[in-house]
């Protein structure tokens, strides 16, 4: 009797690459007498596909000695013989098998999208799990399994920070182990490569590859929380008003910011009253002018004059400004306003820099002045260098600016401020 297999008709699966002369499954079949009576033979019976394979008559191997072809043939039956050497009659049993052919895994596992985004909350202390988009197979199914091959997902880029990003290669889920930080880091991103083969030990790859359908990009956007104060760019903003200044000028615009984005980087600015001032005529009396003289734009932070400037005024102004935002921090500046700058208090620089590019660099400019001269360095204003005949030169900006005494907030005069600049080149010689 066989014992191995022990049932009649098992099906065994072969891969329809497989080599011929390989060994695709063995038979056992004991019997019971004693001596020469117990030995026991194998053969083919010549019925069904027997023509396919051969078996070795003692060990009851079976191997294949012609090439399958799933697509002509993917179910082949033969019958063995197992026959004893009993004396003077010999007994015999059969045992059908059927042999499937399934089909080689000619395609890799392939992601159906090249770049899967996923968003998470900074600073979020639970372990976020991601669940990645499975793959396609376009390999013909195998009607008599009830399940395909398991594909496994592999991390083989990205992933900078290390440890930060896991895989489970089974489940098809990455991992974020450590809490993110926007402000570090705005996007993280890796690689995932899909494999039939789950005792892949995959190569590092240094970029991403469309072209190749195994691979998957996975970019992790980091969303922002509202857990940054936002700062005054600057803790002293300095302007100045001349007499030809009209009502609702722009004086000075104050700037803060806040380094996180979009709803919770929402800033308004205000004026903290009352503002102060010390002002007066020509000949010495005080002047005191309506206490809302100066008007912010709360979304801009844009300063602007709420009362006609007067010809025989000097002095200045001197108020507190604050930021605030949707979560509640906030900050204080000062904003120092000189009052009746004449024009001819402002110092005329030609530089040899065109104004969009000088901008860029203006505060270097007014520091290196203010080192020089002692003085707080207001830029009044940036335009395109006119030559005499009236032609415009694109490539030199005149620079108007006026210097005030950091002492008492006066304006300084041009041949003081020239001065100054004089002596300081002599002293570099």
């Amino acid at each position: 009797m066989f014992v191995r297999p022990e049932q009649n008709d098992t099906t065994f699966h072969v891969f329809e690459n497989t080599t011929v002369g390989s060994v695709i499954t063995s038979v056992l079949a004991v019997d019971q007498d004693a001596g020469l009576n117990s030995q026991v033979r194998y053969s083919i019976r010549p019925v069904g596909h027997w023509k396919w394979f051969e078996i070795e008559s003692v060990t009851g191997e079976i191997k294949l000695i012609l090439p399958l072809d799933r697509e002509k043939q993917k179910l082949l039956q033969i019958r063995i013989e197992a026959r004893d050497s009993g004396i003077p009659t010999w007994l015999s049993t059969d045992l059908d098998l059927t042999i499937y052919v399934r089909n080689v895994n000619d395609h890799q596992p392939q992601f159906p999208l090249d770049v899967f985004q996923v968003n998470i909350t900074e600073h979020d202390p639970s372990p976020e799990i991601i669940q990645l988009p499975e793959t396609v197979d376009l390999d013909e199914p195998d009607e008599l399994l009830s399940i395909r091959d398991p594909v496994c997902f592999f991390i083989v880029g990205g992933n900078q920070l290390g440890a930060l990003i896991s895989i489970d290669p089974t489940q098809h889920t990455l991992r974020v182990e450590k809490t993110l930080d926007r402000e570090e880091q705005a996007a993280h991103v890796v690689v995932v490569k899909s494999s039939a083969n789950c005792n892949l030990n995959p190569e590092i790859i240094d970029s991403f590859d469309p072209a190749d359908d195994s691979l998957l990009k996975v970019i992790v956007n980091v969303k922002d929380i509202n857990d940054n104060p936002l700062t005054f760019d600057k803790k002293v903003f300095t302007g100045g008003l001349t007499t030809e200044a009209d009502f609702g000028s722009e004086v000075v615009r104050v700037t803060a910011t806040d380094p996180d984005i979009e709803l919770n980087a929402q800033l308004r600015y205000y004026i903290r009253k009352p503002v102060q001032s010390t002002l007066s005529t020509r000949t010495g009396q005080e002047e005191q002018i309506g206490a809302n003289s100066f008007v912010i734009d709360r979304d801009t932070g844009i300063i602007s004059l709420n009362f006609d400037p007067q010809r025989d005024i000097k002095g200045y102004f001197d108020m507190e400004v604050y930021v605030n935002g949707s979560s509640g921090f906030d900050d204080t500046a000062r904003v120092l306003l000189v009052y009746l700058l004449r024009q001819d208090q402002r110092v005329k620089f030609v530089l040899r820099q065109h104004p969009q590019f000088l901008r860029t660099r203006i505060d270097q400019f007014r520091e290196a002045l203010g080192n020089i001269t002692g003085s707080i360095v207001n830029v009044d204003e940036l335009k395109v260098h006119s030559n005499e005949d009236g032609q415009l030169d694109k490539t030199r900006t005149d620079a108007y600016l006026h210097f005030v005494n950091a002492k008492d907030n006066s304006v300084m005069e041009v041949d003081l401020v020239l001065r100054l600049i004089d002596a300081n080149e002599s002293n570099q010689w």
